[in-house]
């Protein structure tokens, strides 16, 4: 037995003084040994929380890898689409501007839409002046 607690004394962090009783030997091993545990401990904790963030980051990458693979389908998809669209219907045509209000070349879009006076051999039918009947 004498020879175990030599082991023991050796073992641990060096004491105060080199002589110590069996019963302090056996403390300070305890001590030692339950701050190893704690230690231990402390160290498969990180480990395990260390596994668990490993474990989210990976499927948060394949969240992120499906939601691009989503995207990219679904900017084909409106591609096709915008093709389909502007296949279906004729295009505008150039005059389409002058019933926007178009002014930009100068012209009164108003003016090109007014129609001339019907004559009947220089005269004037249906119309009067209102004072003259003429």
């Amino acid at each position: 037995m004498k020879d175990y607690f030599k082991k023991l004394r050796n073992k641990l962090p060096v004491a105060q003084s080199n002589k110590s009783s069996t019963w302090e030997t056996l403390a300070r091993g305890t001590t030692n040994l339950a701050g190893q545990l704690h230690h231990a401990l402390i160290i498969y904790t990180a480990i395990d929380y260390i596994n668990a963030l490993e474990g989210q980051n990976k499927s948060t990458r394949m969240e992120l890898d499906r939601k691009r693979d989503q995207m990219q389908q679904m900017q084909v998809q409106l591609k096709e689409l915008s093709a389909r669209v502007s296949d279906s219907f004729p295009p505008l045509p150039n005059s389409i501007s002058q019933y926007n209000g178009d002014r930009s070349n100068g012209v009164d879009s108003d003016a090109s839409r007014t129609l001339p006076p019907a004559m009947n051999g220089g005269v004037t039918q249906g119309v009067t002046d209102g004072e003259n009947g003429q």
